[in-house]
């Protein structure tokens, strides 16, 4: 469950990252990676609704990875 709001995403090895709320994929409002910093790869941000969301990881490079939803600072 979530408030509504902006939110980020944050995944620690490459992947690609899908939202859905109410059974629909969300547009992200922006993106960003870094390589060579331990723990962070990519992150992804989405305005959020109240209510449950579905987190998708595909193609991620590890069996294995640490994922994060933080609401996002302005």
């Amino acid at each position: 469950m979530t408030s509504a709001g902006l939110y980020v995403v944050t995944i620690s090895e490459y992947g690609w990252i899908d939202v859905l709320q109410n059974g629909a994929y969300l547009k992200s409002n922006s993106f960003g990676g870094v390589t060579g910093c331990a723990g962070v790869r990519k992150s992804v941000r989405y305005d959020l609704s109240a209510g449950p969301v579905i987190i998708q990881v595909s193609g991620a490079a590890k069996d294995t990875i640490n994922l994060a939803l933080s609401p996002a600072s302005h």
